[in-house]
């Protein structure tokens, strides 16, 4: 046997292993299969692992083998990867951060993860037979108390992104990295102007929706406009009485009123006042029932594509304007296209 003293008098490699004793083939197979699962990186977490009789540390110096007997009765035993902590410098708006990541050596390759923000999973996982890594992210936006704190985790995680990869050509998996992050930021931006405060564990599927067309007509101050088949114009009986003589059936016109919407988002309810124009409409039937308004029902001019054209503008406008509203107007899908997907 050699002398243990060389393990502290001379530069020879150190190493440790243990001697494993199972009470079946069954436990043993298991034990392959939890070690199989944490080399090949199938599995980050420690695995339990049970039916182990014996453990017996040892160290290899040089061809030297010598065993450490242990004590007492195994109780618990885990099989876990080894995870070395890694520093990157981060660029952000407020220059570079340092960030502390965890490397895991696996089986043809490594896996970075970044565990600092409790609210993001990030895993990186570069395989050396490929040419690009693969990307994991979940962002647990039911453990946010805030939209502000949504926000700044896509950020923190877009920042992350870029400064390990070169996002002059994006691909698939940081294109849709950035577009989420952009769209928090239209949530907390709303949430600001209207002076509310949303609930980030809302699920509504209209969120969105409602998100993008607020942000791009008081944002933007984009024109949208909305194809339509017909629609109607209530007038107040008092207006009525004076403006009569002006209606009638199958006259051409163009309408402009003030319009309050409702927007339902993030819990919240956002009522937002806008102008709507009609530029080329005729109308189809007066309905005057005896109440307190007449509905006037327009539909397009024929054989004309019209739309209802939506935006936000000054009281003082005139007709000038409105023609180069019109002018100007594109369909919500277009323009949340052009804006916010591409």
């Amino acid at each position: 046997m050699g002398n243990l003293l060389k393990e502290v008098f001379n530069n020879i490699e150190v190493m440790e292993s243990f001697n494993v004793e199972f009470s079946t083939q069954e436990d043993s197979v298991r034990f392959q299969e939890a070690l199989q699962k944490i080399s090949s990186g199938e599995v980050l977490t420690p695995i339990a692992v049970s039916g182990i009789k014996v453990i017996t540390p040892q160290k290899k110096i040089g061809n030297d083998v010598y065993s450490q007997p242990t004590e007492g009765k195994v109780t618990q035993f885990f099989v876990g990867a080894a995870k070395e902590p890694v520093k990157l410098q981060v660029k952000t708006a407020r220059g570079e951060i340092e960030k502390t990541f965890l490397r895991t050596i696996v089986n043809n390759g490594f896996i970075v993860e970044y565990k600092d923000n409790p609210l993001l999973d990030f895993k990186l996982r570069w395989k050396n037979d490929r040419s690009a890594p693969m990307i994991q992210v979940s962002v647990f936006k039911d453990q946010a108390d805030s939209v502000a704190r949504i926000t700044e985790t896509y950020e923190e995680l877009y920042d992350i992104v870029r400064s390990l990869f070169d996002l002059s050509v994006e691909t698939k998996e940081t294109a849709y990295i950035r577009h989420v992050r952009d769209y928090w930021r239209r949530v907390k931006m709303i949430e600001e102007i209207t002076n509310s405060v949303f609930d980030p564990k809302d699920n509504s599927e209209n969120n969105e929706t409602n998100i993008n067309r607020l942000y791009l007509l008081f944002c933007e101050k984009e024109t949208l406009g909305y194809p339509f088949r017909e629609f109607s114009q209530h007038v107040a009986r008092k207006d009525w009485e004076i403006q009569k003589n002006n209606f009638r059936i199958g006259q051409q016109l163009q309408m402009t009123w003030e319009r309050q919407l409702e927007f339902l988002v993030f819990g919240q309810t956002i009522y937002a006042s806008v102008r709507q124009i009609v530029p080329d409409a005729e109308i189809k039937e007066i309905i005057d029932s005896g109440l307190d308004s007449v509905e006037i029902v327009c539909l397009p001019l024929s054989g004309r594509e019209n739309q209802i054209v939506e935006c936000v503008y000054p009281n003082d406008w005139n007709v000038k304007d409105a023609a180069k509203i019109i002018k100007a107007a594109k369909s919500f899908k277009q323009l949340c296209q052009e804006k916010f997907y591409s």
